[in-house]
């Protein structure tokens, strides 16, 4: 898959190591660097760790714009692990990544909605689905008759298959 993917695709992988807190000392510091400046447009697709500001610090060096999409991380649920650290690593260094992105990204309302209870105010947001039909615009329940006979064989004989963690929070029943 990997060698299908770096055809089709510019793949860059960075180094990693475990930066500095402060001074952001990085191995990949160069790498980004290099990456950001012949880009149009940064995502970053975390929270919590030092490579965002390293990021952050790279795109305006160079004067491109980034979006950053905390994936459920500022939800209270999340936060609410390991709390004190989370806590103060997001009002030290996290709000700044998030105040200066172009765009903070969210999957869904409701992670925009919990997000706010987190962070109490809203930096520039927009809700941006994940390549899927907003669950509202369908019919709440479909038959597990339905699906079998839709889905049995797949439209063209092939499957997708959906990996995920599993985790109470995800409502999996």
């Amino acid at each position: 898959l990997w060698a299908e993917l770096s055809r089709e695709l510019e793949i860059k992988v960075l180094p990693i190591d475990r930066p500095r807190l402060l001074g952001h000392a990085s191995t990949a510091t160069e790498a980004l660097d290099d990456a950001i400046r012949a880009a149009d447009l940064v995502h970053i697709h975390t929270l919590w760790h030092p490579l965002n500001t390293i990021a952050r610090r790279a795109c305006q060096r160079h004067n491109v714009p980034y979006v950053l999409s905390p994936h459920g991380m500022l939800d209270p649920f999340a936060m609410s692990i390991r709390a004190l650290k989370k806590s103060v690593y997001l009002r030290l260094i996290e709000c700044r990544n998030l105040r200066e992105a172009q765009l903070v990204v969210f999957a869904t309302n409701e992670e925009r909605q919990l997000a706010g209870r987190t962070l109490g105010r809203f930096f520039d947001s927009e809700v941006v689905l994940l390549g899927a039909d907003d669950p509202a615009d369908r019919c709440s329940t479909i038959p597990d008759a339905t699906v079998h006979r839709r889905f049995r064989d797949g439209a063209d004989g092939r499957r997708i298959l959906f990996l995920s963690r599993l985790h109470p929070k995800k409502n999996l029943e």
